[in-house]
């Protein structure tokens, strides 16, 4: 039999709990480590539509790289936004574990797939905890070309950019919001940047002081490191079936 724990343990020997940074929230987040699993939903986000894909899919576990919640609510209600997912878990008797800070952070998660995704070869860490990864381009790309080439690797609909100015050869990855990271890839001695949720002003810096930096978007930067998971839970489980949630299928928000 296994049960919620033993896949909760499983995933913590491939990204540690300890590696998370301080505000993070991961592990178990909703349900019972003693209950039987047989089938997993895998997504980025626990939302609605997932929790009603789990039940659907006949799924006892739900396995995330987005926390549930990052703090305790106050009220457990299924008229409020912030927690009826929460609610609706438990009345369907559906555990949530969540992989988010410490996944970045480990070997084989989330920004190593992304610098394989790339084609980049791997250098180094970046930042606190090495949270985002150091490649090279095996070519000096300019800016232009190498945005439409992370484009077409990661299936994006637009990819945001500033020309630093330089061609492109050590890249910094940070998969998720990484705006921030453009003074620690200057320091590394890096000429770009890829990442997503970028501020204007960061935007603005980047370009000032030389760092070709890209937008690729939050889901598409983090999206590949759920086949990586996929794939060690088959590993360590074989006896479960896992199912990638519709979720991980497109993205849920559009450009024209």
């Amino acid at each position: 039999m296994t049960t919620v724990g033993m896949v909760l343990g499983s995933l913590c020997d491939m990204a540690p709990v300890e590696r998370k940074m301080e505000f993070d929230n991961v592990g178990l987040l909703a349900g019972d480590a003693g209950q039987e699993v047989s089938r997993v939903l895998l997504c980025l986000d626990i939302t609605m539509q997932a929790v009603e894909e789990a039940r659907q899919q006949r799924c006892q576990l739900i396995v995330s790289h987005h926390p549930l919640f990052f703090s305790l609510p106050k009220a457990l209600r299924c008229d409020c936004y912030e927690t009826a997912r929460v609610t609706r878990l438990l009345q369907y008797g559906i555990s949530a574990i969540c992989m988010h800070t410490n996944l970045d952070c480990a070997a084989g998660g989330v920004n190593d797939v992304l610098l394989q995704r790339l084609g980049l070869s791997a250098q180094g860490g970046l930042g606190e905890q090495a949270l985002g990864r150091i490649g090279l381009c095996g070519q000096g790309m300019t800016a232009q070309a190498f945005a439409r080439f992370v484009k077409q690797c990661l299936g994006c609909r637009v990819v945001r950019f500033v020309d630093g100015g330089r061609p492109v050869h050590r890249v910094a990855v940070v998969g998720g919001s990484g705006g921030d990271f453009v003074g620690e890839a200057l320091e590394a001695g890096c000429d770009t940047l890829v990442t997503a949720d970028v501020k204007h002003h960061e935007f603005l810096e980047a370009a000032e002081r030389g760092l070709t930096l890209l937008d690729a978007g939050h889901y598409h930067t983090e999206r590949p490191v759920l086949e990586a998971v996929r794939a060690f839970l088959e590993k360590r489980h074989p006896e479960l079936t896992l199912v990638p949630s519709d979720t991980l299928v497109q993205d849920e928000v559009f450009a024209v």
